[in-house]
């Protein structure tokens, strides 16, 4: 905002003169009569703000390799959920939204066969307008797999959320 300013002429000590573009671009959530008038001054902090605030989320993931790609929004968190399957007895690992991090859902359930020594499946996600995948592990694997997707793909502790649904006796 401090360089547009100074290359348009607008500053004027601590504060900036409003020109029609940053009426148009810095005030479009204001209502037509909270916004300043084109040639009024406006406190540079207060413009920075207003400018910080029409400003979209972007994260970016890095893949294998080293490549990466920009996306809108905030990262999803992977989700790993256990739950109970025959009354108890026995447990399923499921594993959501792990394309979003590069992760190849194929690679990952062969890679948790292979480590875990258990039954893996990749299935598509119930419902009609839902997209990916979820992975199925056999057993109880929600700190195996927490700590898999941290070490083999780089997936910080912030971005997994982890769930536990068996009975507990």
């Amino acid at each position: 905002v401090r360089a547009y300013g100074a290359a348009q002429g607008l500053l004027d000590g601590d504060s900036i003169r409003v020109d029609e573009v940053m009426k148009s671009n810095l005030y479009v959530k204001f209502k037509e009569e909270d916004r300043p008038a084109v040639g009024s001054a406006v406190p540079l902090q207060c413009a920075a703000e207003h400018f910080v605030q029409q400003m979209a989320e972007w994260h970016r993931v890095v893949a294998e390799g080293g490549r990466f790609e920009y996306r809108k929004g905030r990262p999803q968190k992977i989700s790993i959920v256990v739950e109970d399957r025959q009354g108890g007895r026995k447990s399923c690992t499921t594993v959501r939204s792990v394309e979003p991090f590069g992760v190849d859902p194929e690679a990952f359930a062969k890679l948790a066969q292979k480590k875990f020594s258990t039954s893996a499946t990749v299935t598509p996600l119930p419902g009609k307008h839902e997209k990916g995948v979820e992975i199925s592990v056999q057993g109880s694997l929600l700190s195996d797999m927490t700590e898999l997707l941290q070490k083999e793909y780089k997936v910080p502790a912030d971005f997994i959320a982890g769930t536990d649904k068996t009975k507990k006796y």
